[in-house]
């Protein structure tokens, strides 16, 4: 388990909002274009999406490079073109 989990369980006003049965934090996207903007921000917990409900573990950031990544990242690239 990452230690943010095993910490963050030292604080009982943050435990219930945290799923600390997800073993592993996203790793930010970096793509090889000119930095253009920072998002920041993504909730590794989630309800799923439509077709498969239930929690998705995202490897990256919005689900980004991923199945659904238009699912998640769809919204803040509307905001972002």
């Amino acid at each position: 388990m990452h230690p943010f989990f095993c910490d963050i369980r030292n604080y009982p006003d943050l435990i219930g909002q945290c799923r600390t049965d997800i073993t592993n934090l996203l790793e930010p996207f970096q793509g090889n274009n000119e930095l253009k903007a920072i998002l920041l921000g993504a909730d590794p917990t989630n309800n799923g999406i439509s077709r498969k409900p239930g929690l998705v573990q995202l490897d990256k950031v919005f689900g980004i490079n991923s199945e659904y990544e238009n699912h998640y990242f769809s919204i803040h690239m509307i905001n972002l073109e």
